[in-house]
Parts: structure tokens; C-alpha cells; sequence
């Protein structure tokens, strides 16, 4: 292993998902990886760094030297009042950290939140800096903003290829999406996010419970302290659709309440989340939401919500990893889950019995509403049109016609309006209520079944494919690769590829 130093980047270090890779991935290193000395974090503001510094407090290892450095250029654009061009950014990163002894790690380089940044990496690339490019997300699935962001400042390809770039991905689906694309076998490595095991906190489940009717009950109507609390612990954005998560907790025959952990809170999201608010506090969906936000106490938090829930419920339409599905199975809590593409290095862990996964509610439309539907999406597959290849808009909308006039189209593919809508119909019309239920009669007795079950522990399990040790492992063999010689077969239809695979019915849903 030639790399004396890791450089990680990414824009902040804000609570979510990559920035509890970063975390977990400084760990594993520190435990199983003795060669690297180094580590810096480069990232575009103070946002929430004392806590992760905190969090790395614990490690054992004096020889692992951890830096933390902020440079405002690495943030959003939109938060950057100055920012320098593509150029001047790339010589000033590789005049203070570069270096062919120096990897550059970055998490989603090219999502379109710093276009500047990820022009100044492609220069990077060219200039031969080594570089391992981690991808959560693709511009290319249903970011139709970003992609126009992107458009506007690179007109060259956005996946680098050549023998000191590599590719991590988290799971094997986005692995088989770039080398489809073009891009050598030997650059794509997959990188599974790890799992920590930590001890699971024991409590009296209905404690909890009472504790959240006294403090929050009277802002929530339809919350019910004797009902199950099946927990979502998620921000309130579109691609977690968590009203269809509400639609299935209201229409389960015994009592439930559905807990959202967190509000959505960039400018795109915050409409829907305040939908998903009002939603809960109206009363048409039994539980509570956002109360991640609201001060926590020694019986009301994170980890109390987590051990005293009965089962734990994931309606997302789009997911990188996971860790949801992976954490309720540590946790010992049944999964209910919509079924994802993402999902075939996850799904071996999970046993009929314990968990399910569902792929489509039947909510039955009248017909104003299919109208409606139906020219919501021929206005934006025209919008999407300059950005799918000829004749697809064509093609999908017969699909999606079909669909909707034969009461096929799952609720996922609702507008959010139209899912308000039906959740106060189902609310005030108890016919209705009957129809909705008897569509969908089977999952229905299905998870009434799974909120009885009682989890196994397999920890092992997730131990050997999961753990921080097959991690470090996994990563130890990325970097070992710097030092082959790589012959190439350059493409340059990686990001058409890529768009024609995301453009499937699944990725034009309205609530992208």
C-alpha cells in the first residue's frame, strides 16, 4: 500500500448517512488498517464537527493522526459568496494536499450540490492525483435539477477513468450500472457500508410510550399510548414517501401509531414535510413526527424510540445502502419495507417470518383523480423529455396510462397532494375505508402477523458481511489496487447509460 495519507472529502459533515460512513470508516481504519497514519477531513463548514470529533474520541490508536479542516469552497455553491473557478480550487487542493502518496477520498463528487468542486476533481484526474470516488447517489436517477446544475459548468464526461482513479460503490446494483456504462472491472470495487454492533438499550416499551402522550400528545390527535408504535426514523422527505407509511399504519385493523424521527430541511423539501406535519397533527394519520427536533429526556430519545418500538417500517422509494433494513435487524425489531433494486446484498440476511417486503398498495381512484393524475405526469415527462433518449417519454406514459385505468398503479406513484387527498377521504368516508382495506387485504393480515413476531439475534451475520474488519479488508484491497497496471479501454456513454437505465417508470414517480 504506497499512500501515506487519506484525504476524505465531502461538502459537511451534517447528521445523515454519509457522514456516519465517514465516522465508521475512520474507525475501521484506525483498528485494522496500521499502514495508514493520516487521516485529514476536508469539508465545506463547521456544521456539526464538534459532535462527529466526539464521536472519534474513542478510538485506540495514538499512531492514527485525525485532522479535520475546513475549506468553504468544498461547500454547496449556494452557501459559497465567492467561490473561484474550477482551476484555481484544483491547484490550491493539490499544492496543500496533493500528491501521488496522497489519496483523495470523496463521497458523491458529482451530484450537482458544488459543480465547481467536482470540475476542479476531473482536472484532478487528468493531472493524475489519485483518486477514489464513493458514490451514494447518481445525479442520473431522477435529479433532473442537478443534472441541468451540472450541465451548466462541465461539458466533459462526469466518470473519469485512468489508473489512479477507483470507484466505490454500496451496493451491487450501482457496481453493475458503471461497468455496464463502460468503466473497467478493475476500477469498481464494492464498498458496503459498515454496521456497527453496539449493545441495544433495554426499556419498558409502554414507559415510552405514555411518556410520548404526556409530552407531545395534545399536539398529535390521533396518537394512541396503548396502539404499537412502529417507528420510520427518517427526515420527512419525498423519496422516504412517508404517507404511504401513514396510509398503512391507518389502515391496519389494531391500533398503531407511526413515529417520524425528523423534518425535511433543504428548500426543495421543506413543502412536504410540513404536509407530513400537518398530516399527524390533524389526526389523519395515527402517531407523530419531527419530534427528533423537540428537546429528548432520559425516557424519550433515539435509542429509547428504537428498543421500545414494535416494528420498525421503511416506505422509501430510493435508498443507497440501507442501514435502515440492517439496523432493525440488529435492533431485533420486524421490517416492514418497500422492496428496492439496492437491496440483493441485504435481503439473504432476512427471514420470511420476520420481516416483509412489499412492492405496491392498491388505492383505488375515481375518476377526476385518474384525470388529474394522468396529465400531472404528461406535463412532466414533457419537462424530462430533452433528458431521455427518443421515444421513451412516448413509451412510458402508454405504461403509466395503462396502469392508472386498469387500478394498477401502486400509491407511491401519487402526487403528494393526491395522498393527502386520500388519506382524508379514507378519513371521512368509511365506505371508502373498506374499499382501500379490502384492496390490499393480504399485506394488511400479513403485517398484523409480523407485529407479534419476535426477532433472532444475528449479529454474526451481520458481523461477516458488515462489520468494521470486512470493511477495513475490503478497503485495504481498494488501495492495494493503486499499484497495478490498469490497461484501458476508455468509454465516453458512461452518463447515457446511465441516464437510459434510470429511466424506468420507478424513477419518474411524482414524488421525485
Amino acid at each position: 500500500m504506497s499512500f501515506s495519507e487519506l484525504i476524505i472529502f465531502h461538502y459537511h459533515l451534517r447528521k445523515g448517512g454519509v457522514t456516519d460512513v465517514v465516522i465508521l470508516s475512520i474507525q475501521a481504519i484506525a483498528k485494522f488498517l496500521p499502514l495508514i497514519k493520516k487521516v485529514k477531513v476536508l469539508i465545506g463548514n463547521s456544521t456539526n464537527l464538534e459532535i462527529v470529533k466526539d464521536k472519534l474520541k474513542s478510538i485506540d490508536n495514538k499512531d492514527l493522526e485525525i485532522k479535520f479542516i475546513i475549506i468553504p469552497e468544498l461547500d454547496y455553491l449556494e452557501n459559497i459568496s465567492m467561490p473561484l473557478n474550477a482551476m484555481d480550487l484544483y491547484s490550491q487542493l493539490q499544492k496543500d494536499y496533493g500528491g501521488k502518496s496522497k489519496l483523495w477520498w470523496i463521497h458523491n463528487y458529482h451530484l450537482g450540490k458544488n459543480p465547481i468542486f467536482t470540475k476542479s476533481l476531473l482536472i484532478a484526474a487528468q493531472k493524475n492525483q489519485p483518486l477514489l470516488l464513493q458514490i451514494h447517489d447518481f445525479p442520473e436517477c431522477a435529479r433532473y435539477e442537478n443534472l441541468e446544475i451540472l450541465k451548466k459548468y462541465i461539458v466533459s464526461d462526469l466518470y473519469p477513468q485512468g489508473k489512479n482513479v477507483r470507484y466505490a460503490l454500496i451496493n451491487q446494483r450501482d457496481v453493475n450500472l458503471l461497468s455496464e456504462g463502460g468503466i473497467p472491472s478493475e476500477e469498481l470495487f464494492l464498498l458496503d457500508n459498515p454496521v456497527p454492533l453496539q449493545p441495544i438499550t433495554q426499556v419498558n416499551s409502554q414507559s415510552v410510550k405514555d411518556e410520548l402522550f404526556r409530552l407531545w400528545g395534545k399536539d398529535f390527535p390521533a396518537y394512541d399510548p396503548q396502539g404499537a408504535l412502529i417507528l420510520y426514523p427518517v427526515r420527512s422527505i419525498r423519496r422516504k414517501n412517508v404517507l404511504e407509511a401513514g396510509l398503512l399504519v391507518k389502515l391496519l385493523p389494531q391500533k398503531a401509531n407511526l413515529i417520524i424521527t425528523l423534518p425535511g430541511v433543504s428548500k426543495s423539501e421543506t413543502d412536504y414535510s410540513e404536509m407530513v406535519d400537518q398530516a399527524f397533527m390533524q389526526g389523519l394519520i395515527p402517531g407523530m413526527s419531527s419530534i427528533g427536533i423537540r428537546e429528548e429526556n432520559d425516557l424519550v430519545n433515539y435509542q429509547n424510540l428504537w428498543a421500545a418500538s414494535d416494528m420498525i417500517i421503511s416506505s422509501s422509494i430510493q435508498e443507497g445502502f440501507g442501514y435502515l433494513y440492517v439496523n432493525s435487524l440488529h435492533w431485533r425489531k420486524p421490517l416492514l419495507a418497500r422492496y428496492l433494486d439496492i437491496m440483493g446484498g441485504v435481503s439473504k440476511l432476512f427471514h420470511r417470518d420476520e420481516s416483509i417486503f412489499y412492492n405496491k398498495i392498491k388505492i383505488p381512484l375515481n375518476i377526476d383523480q385518474k384525470k388529474s393524475l394522468l396529465n400531472q405526469y404528461l406535463k412532466k415527462l414533457k419537462d424530462l423529455e430533452p433528458y431521455m433518449y427518443k421515444g421513451k417519454a412516448n413509451t412510458l406514459m402508454l405504461e403509466l396510462s395503462k396502469k392508472i385505468n386498469s387500478d394498477n398503479l401502486c400509491f407511491s406513484y401519487y402526487s403528494m397532494e393526491l395522498q393527502w387527498q386520500i388519506l382524508k377521504q379514507i378519513q371521512e368516508d368509511p365506505d371508502y375505508l373498506k374499499k382501500c382495506i379490502l384492496a390490499n387485504k393480504e399485506l394488511l393480515e400479513n403485517i398484523q402477523g409480523l407485529l407479534n413476531c419476535k426477532v433472532k439475534n444475528r449479529d454474526n451475520e451481520i458481523e461477516k458481511t458488515f462489520g468494521e474488519k470486512k470493511y477495513a479488508l475490503k478497503l485495504e484491497h481498494i488501495l492495494e489496487s493503486y499499484d497495478k497496471n490498469i490497461k484501458h479501454n476508455y468509454s465516453t456513454d458512461i452518463q447515457k447509460s446511465l441516464i437510459e437505465a434510470f429511466t424506468t417508470l420507478p424513477y419518474i414517480r411524482m414524488l421525485y
